[in-house]
């Protein structure tokens, strides 16, 4: 049995930054963004080593089951053939495997939904799974965000990133309905110097506002309650797994 390890706040929002930059095999030349090192962090190298053969199998073995156990698999459509296993610690020195895998869906969107799972480099111990499921319906999109098996976030939105509705669990399991019309991360726009110039990049790069959107209502739902620039960078990074290098690029620019 995997046992789940205690983390300090700090630890899981650095473990969220880990995350982002999953199945990112190098970098790609975009519009540049100006940079706005706030994190207090080591910028993070250029390129992220990808672990394969057996020693990778032994972490998609386990994050297949981790998504059998949690109800991934039977919820949502996994592709199998794109799984990606890295060894984080050796581009953050944070000692930790990461292990993803994508979820099809019919956004139009390339590889933006997806599960993941993070491991101890040590001993193999898991740390946190997290799942961000987007969907098409009509001409509105949703999001959900799923952490450890729970749905934590999930978000209706408009093309132009505007809210139609939506929920949140808070910390105390309480829940907070959003209204239409209603700005769901009014925190990550206004207070955080790295969400400024990372949603910027994102969106200069040609990702869908509705996309971008997402990102925060994400972050804010995570990280409002811990307004830490650092926690919210991180988180904001952590959501965007599937896009690729442009993310990466971002994360680098803007960290």
């Amino acid at each position: 049995m995997i046992k789940v390890l205690r983390k300090s706040w700090y630890q899981f929002v650095v473990a969220l930054l880990i995350i982002s930059i999953l199945a990112l095999p190098g970098m790609i030349g975009f519009t540049t963004a100006s940079a706005a090192n706030t994190s207090g962090v080591t910028k993070p190298t250029k390129e992220i080593p990808v672990i394969t053969g057996e020693d990778a199998a032994q972490y998609e073995n386990t994050l297949i089951k981790l998504a059998d156990s949690q109800g991934i698999s039977a919820e949502y459509q996994l592709n199998k053939d794109d799984m990606v296993v890295q060894d984080l610690d050796a581009a953050l020195g944070n000692g930790i495997i990461g292990a993803s895998i994508r979820i099809i869906d019919n956004t139009g969107q390339k590889r933006i939904s997806y599960f993941a799972a993070l491991f101890n480099k040590k001993d193999g111990t898991l740390i946190k799974t997290i799942a961000v499921v987007f969907k098409k319906d009509g001409k509105l999109y949703e999001g959900t965000y799923i952490e450890n098996g729970t749905k934590m976030l999930c978000l209706t939105m408009k093309e132009n990133g505007d809210t139609v509705k939506g929920y949140k669990v808070n910390p105390d399991g309480t829940t907070t309905n959003f209204t239409p019309g209603q700005i769901v991360n009014p925190q990550m726009s206004i207070n955080n110097v790295f969400w400024n110039c990372f949603s910027s990049c994102l969106s200069s790069s040609g990702v869908a506002t509705w996309v971008v959107a997402m990102i925060g209502a994400v972050c804010t739902s995570v990280c409002e309650d811990f307004p830490n620039p650092p926690g919210c960078a991180a988180c904001a990074v952590a959501t965007v797994i599937g896009l690729e290098s442009i993310a990466y690029y971002c994360l680098y620019e803007c960290w």
